[in-house]
């Protein structure tokens, strides 16, 4: 019990700080340095503890390596995005990759995709309903949150 206790703690820090995350840039736009750094910071703290606990760096190297590959994403998109993507969500790449790595490490490109169907999904809806403009910025984090929680959910769902 104590083990899975530990194998869990990350998810709970992401819930817990992410979620505070996405109130913050869903109300201003910003994804605040200082708690992206304790959300990474405490994911981090979890899953060295797990690892040290269970005497394998596997799961943390699963981790390190898709946090790398969906935080490379995000500065590719940074770049090309001429200021749509902000800085905030490339950090915040981190913590989500962690999470994905940490218990679905080859869903990281699904966590992508679901992100950007939400956020399309969410703009449609906005166009239609006329409460955004083509010009209208939206907030990324709340999506990147929900894409990576949506797509645990359904691999535990599928058991993958």
């Amino acid at each position: 019990m104590g083990m899975d206790v530990l194998w869990l703690a990350p998810m709970l820090v992401f819930l817990i700080v992410g979620g505070q995350l996405i109130l913050i840039d869903y109300r201003s736009h910003r994804l605040p340095n200082r708690l992206v750094a304790i959300c990474t910071a405490g994911i981090l703290i979890f899953q060295f503890a797990f690892c040290f606990a269970a005497g394998s760096v596997s799961e943390l190297s699963q981790a390190g390596l898709t946090a790398v590959k969906i935080f490379a994403v995000y500065v590719g998109l940074y770049m090309v995005s001429r200021g749509q993507l902000g800085m905030g969500d490339v950090k915040f790449a981190i913590p989500v990759g962690l999470i994905i790595g940490w218990f679905q490490p080859d869903a990281w490109l699904i966590s992508l995709m679901t992100t950007f169907l939400l956020a399309g999904i969410f703009a449609l809806v906005g166009l239609f309903s006329r409460k955004l403009e083509k010009k209208s910025y939206i907030p990324f984090g709340p999506f990147m949150y929900l894409g990576s929680i949506l797509t645990l959910f359904i691999g535990l769902l599928f058991g993958q």
